[in-house]
């Protein structure tokens, strides 16, 4: 109860008031979880660097504090191998996780080389733009960051529609579609238009991939069908 009022609090802009029920929600011992999560986006939203900085230090509750928050002390601090490491955040990918993202990826991957026939060349073109879109991908999260603009998701309705469409949208969406762009300015691969939807949705199958290896602990076989 406690956590929520803060965090109702905390977005009403109501700041000591969200600061007392989220400090009542820890010394209770209920969400701790949500209250140091409200807490930090609260510290952060004001400024308060020294106290954030003191609860993404505590080995306790480091990870209730939000991943982009994480980075943004990574940077702030000069910590860029632990901002890489934030970045990537392949740490939760379980071996279940990989199976299940592989799973995906195989059928689509064999279902895209089937359209139009099977060709030697496509599948060696395909697998270039399929390692390219993996790779390109790495670099989404710190574009995220370097081009947010001050704007954050779950701030308001037109920030956020800003932030996934300007942010999101347009850095994603580029980022998939320049190896296909690099296959079509060096090679002589795509010479039909069917290429490129099918080289397309290849470069898109690859980033989804490294999307999908993100939730690895949550994989289920519902999660598998879902995202598949």
């Amino acid at each position: 109860l406690n956590n929520s009022l803060g965090s109702v609090y905390r977005r009403m802009g109501r700041l000591d008031l969200a600061k007392q029920h989220l400090d009542r929600e820890i010394q209770l011992g209920g969400n701790v979880a949500g209250a140091y999560s409200n807490l930090a986006q609260l510290y952060y939203a004001t400024k308060q660097y020294s106290e954030l900085k003191e609860i993404a230090a505590g080995p306790e509750t480091r990870n209730f504090v939000p991943v982009e928050i994480r980075r943004f002390l990574a940077l702030r601090e000069g910590r860029y191998v632990d901002y890489v490491r934030e970045a990537l955040a392949f740490r939760g990918t379980t071996a279940y996780g990989v199976l299940g993202a592989g799973l995906v990826l195989g059928v689509w991957f064999l279902y895209f080389q089937r359209i139009d026939g099977l060709k030697p060349k496509r599948l060696r073109y395909s697998g270039l733009i399929l390692a390219g879109a993996m790779i390109f991908s790495c670099f989404s999260v710190p574009l995220y960051d370097a081009f947010a603009f001050g704007l954050h998701p779950n701030d308001t309705y037109q920030k956020d529609l800003l932030y996934y469409v300007l942010v999101v949208g347009l850095i994603e969406e580029s980022l998939k579609v320049l190896p296909v762009l690099l296959v079509l300015w060096l090679t002589r691969a795509i010479d039909r238009p069917v290429d490129y939807i099918i080289y397309g949705s290849i470069s898109a199958l690859g980033f989804a991939f490294m999307e999908n290896l993100l939730p690895g602990a949550a994989w289920r076989p519902g999660t598998i069908s879902t995202r598949a």
